[in-house]
């Protein structure tokens, strides 16, 4: 009696279980039996479920724009739970083989994980008009109590760059910032940047001797959207506030001395941005910013003056890192 129950559990464990696909791409992509192949490629441990009976959905839907492929893969289980798992990749076919392991090992976990090659057509068997029904109904994508959500697309920049101010100091400032930035990689693609940044000038003659300047600032910097939201390459207007110190040292003069001052700014830019890979990206940047305090500095003997004026530019390169 144990033997037969053991046999019996094995023969179902061993039984390919019954599932549905549904595929949608572009027509530049692999189609739906290209899909299918390279799924049976890494397991056959699967078939196609009849019309009207309960099974596991694997739904895929693949989209491209300019820069990269897009995919979804979402997993409806036979109590209506869902997961859903998006990739991005540069070329639409490795989007679709690493779509079809994903949906490989979902079904069998003991699925082939290197490369594959699909078999050729003539070996392997036509697929049911069953294994693509009608696209599954919002009804039964709605998730009930209970159900795993869809990952909202956010996305975290972490990175650095180089920059350069004038109108700040008698002399342009150079040096550099760093950043992290959250941002949604849906819709309009607006992001919200926080981020620091020191820059020095060199010595500047002041008359009957030197100084140095240095800015050192904090702050946030939204871009509402970016145009084209989709293109590798795109521009982002930002809005943004600043807050910080500004600091001037005397050099070589008598009874040399520092002074600071608190800075303030708003100011507007645009970035321009290359996502050169969907984890990397560079960027450039230019802005005008309007100081809301704007100090004076006074050296003597010659009793040099200089008060920041009330517009200033910058500019700036970047280099970002993107986290899914």
């Amino acid at each position: 009696m144990v033997a037969a129950a053991a046999s019996t559990a094995l023969a179902q464990a061993l039984e390919p279980e019954s599932i549905r696909i549904d595929y949608a791409g572009p027509t530049d992509c692999p189609g739906a039996d290209a899909f299918v192949e390279r799924v049976r490629a890494r397991t056959t441990r699967w078939r196609s479920a009849p019309e009207g009976t309960e099974a596991r959905a694997f739904i895929v839907r693949v989209r491209t724009d300019d820069a990269f492929a897009h995919g979804e893969l979402t997993i409806v289980e036979r109590d209506a739970r869902r997961r859903v798992r998006d990739l991005d990749a540069r070329v639409c076919s490795d989007l679709v083989d690493a779509l079809a392991l994903m949906t490989a090992l979902a079904i069998d976990p003991s699925a082939s994980l290197g490369p594959v090659s699909p078999p050729p057509a003539s070996s392997v068997p036509p697929a049911p008009t069953t294994a693509f029904p009608r696209p599954i109904s919002a009804e039964a994508l709605r998730s009930p109590p209970g159900a795993v959500a869809a990952p909202r697309r956010w996305s975290l920049s972490l990175g650095a760059g180089g920059d350069a101010a004038t109108g700040v100091t008698p002399a342009p400032l150079v040096g550099g910032h760093v950043f992290v930035e959250a941002r949604l990689e849906r819709f309009l693609r607006p992001s919200l940047r926080a981020y620091g940044t020191r820059m020095e000038t060199g010595v500047v003659d002041v008359g009957g001797g030197g100084a140095r300047f240095g800015l050192t600032t904090g702050g946030l910097e939204l871009c509402p959207l970016r145009l084209p939201a989709a293109a590798a390459l795109g521009a982002r207007p930002c809005v943004g506030f600043g807050a910080g110190q500004i600091e001037g040292a005397g050099i070589d003069v008598h009874n040399a001395q520092r002074a600071a001052s608190l800075w303030l700014d708003t100011s507007l830019g645009i970035l321009l941005e290359w996502a050169v890979v969907p984890a990397f990206s560079l960027g450039a940047r230019v802005a005008a910013a309007a100081p809301l305090l704007r100090p004076t500095f006074e050296f003597e003997p010659s009793v040099y003056v200089y008060r920041v004026p009330p517009v200033v530019g910058s500019a700036a390169v970047e280099v970002g890192l993107h986290f899914l």
